[in-house]
């Protein structure tokens, strides 16, 4: 049979790094790993061997960029310089999307429906809401939110995604006045740690319940 070096995973080249994973070396001979800088990749072990072997690459940290991690591992046959293979390591990026009802920005003044705003996230988020027109914001309700809370703490689930239902309690009393609420989101995860996020660990929007209108517009010869 002719000398073969190669190397598998169960997706042939990816590896998509939570914490660890493997993969397989299969040759008959002798091999070893050539890069030297593993970047974010805290280990790849064995670093060398002989014959078929499985391989364990754990990454340093929990990736908190908005981009995924990549790296390719070189590894060479110590038989024959020539035959080498690389495997493509990724670790995925985080998510941290929010998505409301873009009736929320401008809520008529009677109207009390409730509204979806999703959140999914890779980890924990925080959300707090503020008075933005000085009328106040118990007028708005969200199913997340306890009575007379103004914060909501998303935090030590499996999974980190949530539908919030978003709506006004009552109409809105003010004929002179519309309300206001600015709702924050955020990545507790990135809130704790230093590093230029550019804005993608949160997101913010106010919600509008518009006040008492009646024009007359003059209509145009």
């Amino acid at each position: 049979n002719p000398y073969e070096f190669k190397l598998s995973s169960n997706d042939d080249s990816y590896a998509n790094l939570q914490g660890q994973s493997t993969f397989n070396i299969e040759t008959k001979g002798p091999w070893k790993l050539i890069t030297s800088d593993l970047e974010w990749i805290s280990r790849v072990e064995p670093a060398e061997g002989f014959g078929p072997s499985e391989i364990t690459v754990e990454a340093k940290d929990s990736n908190l960029n908005f981009e995924d991690n990549v790296k390719d591992l070189l590894f060479s046959s110590g038989l024959h310089s020539d035959m080498t293979e690389i495997f493509n390591v990724t670790q995925a990026k985080f998510v941290f999307d929010v998505n409301e009802d873009e009736a929320l920005k401008a809520l008529s003044r009677l109207d009390t429906k409730e509204y979806d705003m999703h959140v999914t996230s890779s980890g924990p988020w925080k959300m707090e809401i503020l008075d933005a027109s000085e009328t106040g914001n118990d007028w708005l309700d969200m199913s997340v939110l306890e009575d007379g809370k103004t914060e909501f703490e998303y935090k030590d689930q499996e999974a980190y995604a949530e539908t919030i239902k978003v709506s006004a309690r009552t109409k809105n009393p003010y004929e002179d006045q519309d309300r206001k609420v600015t709702v924050n989101i955020y990545s507790t995860l990135h809130a704790d740690t230093e590093g230029d996020w550019k804005g993608k660990d949160k997101h913010s929007f106010t919600v509008t319940q518009e006040r008492f209108r009646f024009e007359i517009q003059k209509s145009q010869d």
